[in-house]
């Protein structure tokens, strides 16, 4: 929903970063298992899932971390959630889908990634 946002519906030119945790950026192959039209949306190679891949393009302005759950069950295989050009990939090998909410691994690479710098504040829109 948030690349959506960045890239579809012109959200890149109000925002300057954006963090991802376990996020199937390539789909999740865990999707095929339900019938929903969100885990059709969430399927590798749906159409959602292409259409966010071929407009990357639209929010190359936006920095971009994502963080992956090796251990991962939600999101397999778990690289989907580094498959993301020109992201800053942190890998928790030993990490589960919901485990990342509570390591403080995590915790710090997210804040890390959120701060800002005095000189990037000023160029931030607000």
């Amino acid at each position: 929903v948030a690349r959506w946002y960045l890239q579809e519906l012109g959200g890149a030119q109000h925002t300057g970063r954006l963090v991802t945790l376990a996020t199937p950026h390539a789909g999740t192959a865990a999707a095929n298992n339900a019938p929903t039209a969100l885990a059709h949306a969430l399927r590798p190679g749906s159409r959602i899932v292409q259409r966010l891949a071929e407009t990357r393009h639209k929010a190359r302005g936006v920095l971009h971390t994502a963080i992956v759950a090796g251990a991962d069950r939600m999101i397999t295989p778990p690289a989907s959630a580094s498959a993301i050009d020109d992201a800053v990939v942190h890998w928790f090998d030993e990490l589960g889908h919901n485990e990342m909410l509570f390591d403080r691994g995590v915790y710090a690479r997210v804040t890390e990634a959120l701060a800002l710098s005095d000189r990037e504040r000023g160029q931030l829109p607000r």
